[in-house]
């Protein structure tokens, strides 16, 4: 029986940081000048970091693609790849699952508010957000064709005004109850040095976002790790405190590891309502999945990633990205009848491992 072991990271930025996404500032052939950092590290990152910091406990950041015994106690230890989401059954070494990334100010967990959650920002006290219920999402007798098929309702939202709609804004801690400030601080940069390529002042101009957290909050996640196999394998178990270069910009973090198990589900479980399920992390959802839902209240972003092998050793060479995907963003909320919901979340276990597709 393996021996589990789950893990609670968190990191603490020591100043800005910058988490890159589909829009960077590109080379010589595709350049972009407005470049904005993303809030959150994706889940390739995160996953990237924790084998990056097993290999480093173990002085094997650099190794001989020829020596064939260390290949091997790599590929045991990380895995042979890097995340693969079209092949559930792959492999991270000891690394058996991580959550979503959450924030934390070291008493409560902090998730963005769910989408139909109705919040108003009061105009006569500094627009301070106030949660006053939910969205009632019924659904009518009007025919509409639905992707596959023809459906017999539409949804319908009571009292949604978009106008003054601005629940995406904000973040609610396992109860609901909105933050009344913005977790994130935004600084804008601008230079003249945005890659090597640019020899001319107009094509080196570049402006960029920077963001920071409010003082106190953390990023947290969990970790599932296979302890008796990485006892077997390793010279040191995942914990302690350390300072890492996690993001662009080589931005720092406090990172701290303790054996910690958290349930996030059981967490933010008061969040749960019947007939929707709530994505508390991005979530890869087919064409199918999509089309067979009733209705689904949420925007999608573009993700790809880093393609590594361990057979090829370390190298300095720009390593390839995957095709891009389109992630359901946190916050999203998907309806449908009870058998679908089910079948939902069974089906997605194996991108459970990479954090993705974590419902409520």
């Amino acid at each position: 029986m393996t021996a589990m072991k789950s893990y609670l990271v968190t990191l603490e930025p020591l100043g800005d940081y910058f988490f890159g996404g589909e829009v960077t500032f590109g080379d010589a052939r595709t350049q972009n000048y407005l470049v904005r950092s993303n809030e959150l590290p994706q889940q390739s990152a995160l996953m990237g970091l924790i084998r990056y910091k097993i290999l480093e406990n173990n002085n094997l950041l650099s190794y001989d693609a020829e020596d064939q015994s260390t290949k091997e106690l790599v590929a045991d230890l990380i895995g042979e790849n890097g995340i693969d989401v079209d092949n559930p059954a792959t492999s991270y070494g000891v690394i058996k699952g991580i959550s979503p990334v959450f924030l934390t100010d070291g008493k409560q967990y902090y998730t963005p508010t769910p989408l139909d959650h109705k919040i108003k920002e009061d105009k006569n006290d500094c627009n301070c957000p106030v949660r006053e219920g939910d969205y009632n999402v019924s659904f009518g007798v009007s025919k509409c064709y639905w992707g596959k098929e023809i459906k017999n309702y539409l949804p319908e939202i009571k009292n949604y005004d978009q106008k003054n709609y601005c629940s995406y804004k904000y973040w609610s801690d396992d109860k609901g109850v909105v933050l009344k400030d913005s977790p994130f601080v935004y600084r804008e940069q601008v230079g003249i040095t945005k890659n090597d390529n640019s020899f001319d002042g107009k094509d080196a101009f570049f402006k960029q976002t920077l963001i920071s957290l409010n003082d106190g909050m953390k990023f947290a996640f969990s970790v599932s790790i296979d302890v008796e196999k990485l006892q077997s394998k390793s010279k040191s178990l995942l914990s302690g405190s350390s300072m890492v270069f996690f993001g662009g910009n080589r931005s720092i973090f406090r990172m701290e590891i303790e054996e910690k198990s958290v349930d996030w589900s059981n967490i933010f479980g008061d969040l749960h309502k019947d007939g929707r399920l709530l994505c508390l992390g991005d979530a890869l959802l087919s064409g199918d999945i999509r089309a067979d839902s009733d209705f689904i209240w949420g925007m999608s972003k573009p993700w790809r990633f880093m393609r590594n092998d361990v057979s090829k050793g370390h190298g300095w060479g720009k390593p390839s990205k995957t095709n891009i995907y389109h992630l359901q963003s946190r916050g999203s909320v998907i309806f449908g009848k009870k058998e679908y919901l089910d079948d939902l979340k069974k089906s997605s276990s194996g991108l459970n491992i990479i954090g993705l597709n974590y419902f409520v």
